[in-house]
């Protein structure tokens, strides 16, 4: 059951890391900014974690207007990890 919230979660913040490539950037953009990078932090014996580090790094940049090809990874990232973890 927390997987799955936490994959949703992942969901959201995929959703959060596009609208600030179209700069719409809310509070909430900083709330799964902070999540993603807590999250990241407290599994960071993972090398699973520590991609997901380097993701916050691109989504904390796309939020300045910073975009890069890596940034398109890094939601494929989240994606992929986010539907392994929901069907599994």
């Amino acid at each position: 059951m927390v997987v799955k919230v936490l994959s949703v979660l992942d969901l959201l913040t995929v959703l959060f890391f596009i609208l600030a490539k179209f700069g719409v950037v809310s509070t909430i953009t900083w709330v799964f900014l902070a999540y993603l990078l807590l999250k990241s932090l407290i599994f960071i014996t993972s090398w699973v974690s520590a991609i997901d580090l380097v993701c916050v790094i691109f989504f904390f940049l796309a939020i300045y207007g910073y975009w890069y090809f890596l940034s398109w990874l890094a939601i494929v990232w989240i994606i992929q990890k986010a539907a392994l973890s929901f069907i599994s």
